[in-house]
């Protein structure tokens, strides 16, 4: 797409330099294009106990070129547990959290842990979680 892109704008400042009579002193070139909205995630596994009640339990494949919204849904939770993904701390709830409300566009693989939750708990969000993402911009 790149080469293809630089050809295009070769291609259109010749045609506009043959195309604007000598005694012209101004032309304008205008360059336009749709990009679609994409956005993509996917979490794979690799549940590991890191700490006392802290467990890394996987890690998360983004792509966005557009703001979004994501979230995680999973089965069980514990009470006070809590997901850290990017150096955020979330609260977990019953069934599902929204991780992020208004993300930026990204395209970044980060690891996921839990806090403050027994093996057994976290055994299963761990082997229960689903990613969901909806893009909200453009």
């Amino acid at each position: 797409m790149i080469n293809n892109s630089g050809k295009l704008v070769a291609a259109l400042a010749a045609i506009t330099a043959c195309a604007v009579p000598a005694q012209a002193k101004e032309y304008r070139v205008q360059i336009s294009a749709h990009v679609p909205i994409s956005c993509e995630a996917s979490i794979s596994g690799g549940f590991t106990e890191v700490a006392t009640q802290q467990f890394r339990i996987g890690r998360i494949n983004q792509f966005c070129n557009t703001g979004y919204r994501m979230s995680f849904s999973y089965a069980g939770v514990a009470d006070g547990a809590e997901f850290r993904i990017r150096n955020r701390t979330v609260p977990m709830l019953m069934g599902s959290t929204l991780i992020e409300a208004a993300g930026r566009p990204i395209n970044a693989a980060n690891d996921i842990y839990l806090s403050n939750i027994d093996r057994q708990a976290a055994t299963i969000v761990a082997s229960t979680l689903n990613v969901s993402v909806t893009p909200t911009g453009l």
